[in-house]
């Protein structure tokens, strides 16, 4: 004999003690802190798996963004700590991480200069980075 439940043909609710969790839908994205998501898709042609790839591939190569840029940074290298900056500044606006990506910039053009700015600067690309990773780890 079915449960009651079952020979009924209206729809049923859940019981409360099991909660409806449906995973993120593969043709949608979660909100992304930092990320204009329509702004990346246009660069990703509106393809969303390309778009998720971008994503992923941005967070495997810039979260140690920090360490890079400290150490190019404290052994005097101007030149690969700009090429760092420069590197974030481009992938960053590719993904629609616009803030980010302009923080990137301020701080590439202060590496340029060689001006006392950095310091100040790379802590504000830090703290747009910081969500942006963070973001797209959920993912």
């Amino acid at each position: 004999e079915l449960p009651e439940m079952l020979q009924t043909n209206q729809p049923q609710a859940l019981p409360e003690s099991m909660p409806s969790q449906t995973p993120p839908a593969e043709d949608s994205l979660p909100e992304l802190p930092g990320i204009d998501t329509q702004a990346g898709l246009k660069v990703a042609r509106n393809k969303l798996a390309l778009y998720r790839k971008l994503l992923l591939l941005f967070h495997d190569t810039k979260r140690d963004f920090a360490a890079e840029f400290s150490n190019a940074h404290a052994a005097g290298d101007a030149e690969a700590a700009t090429r760092a900056a420069h590197s974030l500044k481009g992938v960053a606006a590719n993904i629609g991480a616009l803030q980010l990506a302009e923080a990137a910039k301020d701080l590439e053009l202060a590496c340029r200069e060689q001006n006392a700015e950095v310091e100040p600067l790379f802590q504000q690309v830090l703290a747009e980075l910081k969500p942006v990773l963070e973001g797209i780890e959920r993912l």
